[in-house]
C-alpha cells in the first residue's frame, strides 16, 4: 500500500492523541485525579515523539520489502480489453 509519509505522521500523530484522551477519561472515571496538564507533558509528549520516531525507520524498512514484492492488480480495476 503506497501510503504517504505525511499521511503516516498525521496518523500517528492523531491516533496518540486520542489514545491518551481515551486513558485520560479512563482515570477520570476511576476516580483518579491526575492534573491534565502534568498528564499531557509527562506522559502524552514523551509517547508522540517515540511514536513519530520509532516509525520514521519502520517506514523505510517496510518500503524497502514492500518494492521487492510484485505488484497484484486489483480485483476493482478496470482494464481495457
Amino acid at each position: 500500500y503506497q501510503v504517504s509519509i505525511f499521511a503516516l505522521i498525521a496518523f500517528v500523530a492523531v491516533s496518540t492523541l486520542l489514545h491518551h484522551g481515551v486513558i485520560y477519561i479512563a482515570f477520570i472515571l476511576q476516580g483518579i485525579d491526575v492534573p491534565f496538564i502534568n498528564y499531557f507533558q509527562d506522559y502524552t509528549i514523551p509517547t508522540l515523539l517515540f511514536n513519530l520516531l520509532g516509525i520514521m525507520p519502520m517506514y523505510w524498512i517496510l518500503r524497502r520489502i514492500q518494492k521487492r514484492i510484485p505488484q497484484r492488480q486489483s480485483p476493482w480495476a478496470v482494464t481495457p480489453r
